[in-house]
């Protein structure tokens, strides 16, 4: 059972970036997708563009695998709502996967 609460949610990249590594409070934030009620979900209009910048960092900086970055990338195409969906129905392939060197 999760411990969300069902109330609207601010998700900003760093929210988002939990969702494809594991990072600090990646937990926090894969519970957000994992709730058992449906969540309103509101993000800034640049969460996309934070997201990938996130992302970008993280690579350079050998936090994340180069797959983890494609993955964000193809992903952050897509509007925050459709983003989300697509994630909670392919969660085991793309949710939280563990940081690391390259």
């Amino acid at each position: 059972m999760s411990s969300v609460k069902s109330r609207p949610y601010v998700v900003d990249a760093s929210v988002a970036f939990g969702w494809f590594a594991e990072v600090a409070h990646s937990d926090r934030s894969v519970a957000l997708l994992e709730a058992e009620a449906p969540l309103l979900l509101l993000a800034p209009d640049l969460v996309l563009v934070d997201l990938l910048n996130a992302g970008w960092k993280a690579l350079r900086q050998g936090a994340i695998t180069e797959a983890q970055f494609l993955a964000i990338g193809e992903l952050a195409l897509l509007p925050l709502e459709q983003l989300v969906i697509h994630l909670k129905q392919s969660h085991a392939d793309v949710l939280c996967q563990p940081c690391g060197k390259r």
